[in-house]
């Protein structure tokens, strides 16, 4: 047991070193920093993913494609104009994770009890970005409608045992991390949205990479 969880901590707290490396780099606003940090960071989850999959499984190919676009999409949010891009990488992202769910276990069986207070936290959070999104209005709520299925599918092939607790908390974090995200981005720009964002995403990023390996 302790000879399996050793590698897991030790990439968990190479993980944490590079995320308040990179938080440090956001509150100083050093950008060059930020640009080795968050690559960093990035790579970390993706590498992590590499070491658990199984390449004959396609669960596995899908969540480390969602990881994979995640990295990319990291790397384009560091330049404000490149951020429609970044946006449409981490929608892929979210497509490639919501792939992976129904390969686990068919969309038609998620339990709908799970959707509908994702359903409400989505149009909660289409009312509040609204009237901040302007030109990117339709982008908003496409990505809200993805990051909702992806949640409803982590949430409920946890709760039924598909998958592991990971999958649901991954992807709890990952929603509410894209949250902050759109905050800083369309409502009001402060390091407290980074400071909460970016330890969630990274946080769910590691957890949907120890999902890795668990489907056949």
């Amino acid at each position: 047991m302790l000879d399996h969880l050793t590698p897991v901590a030790i990439w968990i707290a190479v993980e944490i070193a590079a995320v308040a490396w990179l938080l440090t780099a956001v509150r100083r606003d050093q950008r060059l920093m930020q640009w080795m940090a968050k690559p960093t960071a990035s790579v970390v989850f993706v590498v992590f993913g590499l070491m658990r999959a199984d390449f004959g499984s396609a669960f596995d190919l899908w969540m480390v494609g969602g990881l994979f676009l995640g990295m990319a999409g990291d790397i384009l949010l560091i330049d404000h104009r490149t951020f429609r891009w970044g946006l449409l990488t981490f929608l892929a992202g979210h497509a490639a994770y919501i792939v992976a769910f129904n390969r686990a276990q068919p969309w038609s069986s998620w339990s709908l009890s799970v959707l509908l207070p994702l359903l409400i936290a989505a149009a909660a959070a289409t009312r509040w970005l609204w009237p901040h999104a302007s030109s990117m209005r339709g982008a908003v709520l496409a990505y809200i409608v993805i990051i909702s299925l992806m949640a409803w599918g982590g949430i409920a092939l946890s709760l039924s045992g598909a998958l592991p607790i990971t999958a649901g908390i991954g992807a709890t974090l990952f929603f509410l991390s894209d949250l902050a995200v759109a905050r800083h981005r369309f409502v009001q720009a402060a390091f407290v949205n980074r400071a909460v964002g970016i330890p969630a995403y990274y946080a769910g990023q590691v957890l949907l990479a120890l999902t890795i390996g668990s489907v056949g």
